[in-house]
């Protein structure tokens, strides 16, 4: 189907606009660079919009667990925020632990019908997520979880945890009236699922019906590396730059801060000794607070670097990835993502300059494969499952041929985690069929 003449004119307007953000872009970068970095960098005025931690510490999957068994996901971010900011708005009693015997128990609490499922993309501290939405819930500082479930007729609150199957549970008080509205909302697409056990013991919910997405597309956005160091360093500190044969640039203070930018990629790597922001104790504590002191490391950028959601925890690392219409973005360089990551010397923290914020219209979809389809590529491939401990769709950061580079593409593909790591469906088969390793 054609577009229509107002659709091309907004699209045309939009390309337009890229021309003109690239005339403008080098003119920055020509006035910065005979400008000296020092000087550069003092002069410069950064307006940073800050996240709210219940904006990216969010649920990023929903399932109703209808009477009939009939089971139903969605993934949009909006609602996400909201049915959880109505959770915290109820009256709770003491949290308990629930007497779980093993994970066929568990599996057993998690597939109760007339109850809905939020889930997180990783486990969470359950202390620090219920002060970001301000819940009247008081639990050990040591609770991890990473879903919630809501039982409507037992009118209580469920926090589980996959990874050794405790659930903790309170009674709550207070009206549903606004939640039931929000999830029950004609205009939010639901897909049909079904709870399997792909790989291993983990709980997944396979999308059984016909998945049709959009692809996006993005102009792309490259910020000054003077942002970055105003930004990130402490204030009031002498910056001392430097660079090498390839263009990139290295930039350091006497406190022992530095910031570092590949000329090519766009890279950036930010480290800071440890002792600077806050003495560092036990390993417990460490491993407990870690969310709130990365977050404190992420809102030093803000909302400069885009729609951004808790992904996951790999140890002492905490990653956090920008999503388009709930799904994560994937892509090589630290694009679409920053991570952060702890250590007894320093904590650093990486990124990309490059970002995307501007959508242009498209009028293409994508027919994506179920999850039934995909499990089974993956069987019929030899892939070990026992090395897949994940899997989702996620958006290919793309720069087609031929293309403006100022213009990126989003399309949709299935992602699994493989031996600790996130790579498409596609690269997993081609590894395991030519007998190496992703």
């Amino acid at each position: 189907m054609g577009l229509n003449w107002s659709y091309k004119l907004v699209r045309t307007l939009l390309i337009l606009m890229i021309g003109i953000s690239i005339f403008l872009s080098s003119l920055i970068w020509a006035q910065s660079s005979r400008t000296s970095v020092g000087n550069y960098a003092d002069n410069v005025t950064t307006t940073i919009k800050a996240f709210a931690e219940k904006e990216v510490f969010v649920p990023v999957r929903l399932v109703r667990h209808l009477p009939d068994d009939k089971l139903l996901y969605m993934n949009r971010e909006s609602i996400m925020q909201k049915v959880t900011e109505e959770l915290s708005t109820l009256d709770y009693d003491l949290i308990k632990q629930e007497a779980i015997a093993d994970n066929e128990a568990y599996r057993e609490f998690v597939a109760k019908k007339g109850t809905i499922e939020l889930m997180f993309g990783d486990l969470l501290n359950l202390p620090y997520f219920l002060s970001a939405f301000d819940f009247k819930i008081a639990a050990d500082d040591h609770l991890m979880f990473n879903r919630m479930i809501l039982n409507y007729q037992d009118e209580t609150l469920s926090f589980l945890n996959d990874e050794d199957y405790t659930i903790w549970t309170s009674h709550y008080q207070g009206s549903l009236a606004s939640f039931r509205e929000l999830i029950l909302d004609k205009n939010t697409e639901y897909f049909e699922v079904e709870s399997k056990t792909n790989f291993g013991d983990r709980i997944f919910y396979n999308i059984t019906s016909e998945i049709k997405l959009k692809k996006y597309s993005y102009i792309l956005e490259t910020q000054a590396y003077s942002v970055f160091s105003k930004l990130l360093f402490e204030p009031g500190q002498d910056i001392i730059p430097s660079d090498d044969a390839s263009k990139n640039l290295y930039f350091s203070t006497a406190k022992g801060q530095s910031l570092a930018i590949e000329n090519q990629t766009g890279v950036i790597k930010f480290e800071n000794p440890a002792g600077i922001e806050e003495e560092k104790n036990s390993d417990e504590e460490l491993a407990t607070n870690i969310y709130g002191r990365t977050f404190d490391y992420l809102n030093k950028l803000g909302k400069m670097i885009g729609n951004i959601h808790y992904f996951e925890t790999n140890n002492s690392q905490v990653v956090y990835r920008q999503y388009v219409e709930g799904y994560p973005i994937f892509s090589d360089f630290e694009r679409g993502r920053v991570t952060v990551t702890e250590s007894n010397q320093e904590t650093t923290m990486k990124m990309n300059q490059n970002t995307i914020l501007v959508p242009i219209p498209l009028d293409e979809e994508v027919q994506v494969a179920n999850t039934n389809e995909v499990v089974e590529q993956l069987r019929l491939a030899g892939v070990n499952f026992d090395l897949v401990s994940g899997m989702q769709i996620g958006y290919t950061w793309l720069n087609e041929p031929g293309q403006d580079k100022q213009i990126v593409n989003l399309s949709p593909e299935w992602y699994i985690k493989y031996q600790g790591g996130w790579e498409t469906v596609s690269t997993v088969i081609q590894s395991v069929t030519e007998g190496g390793e992703v």
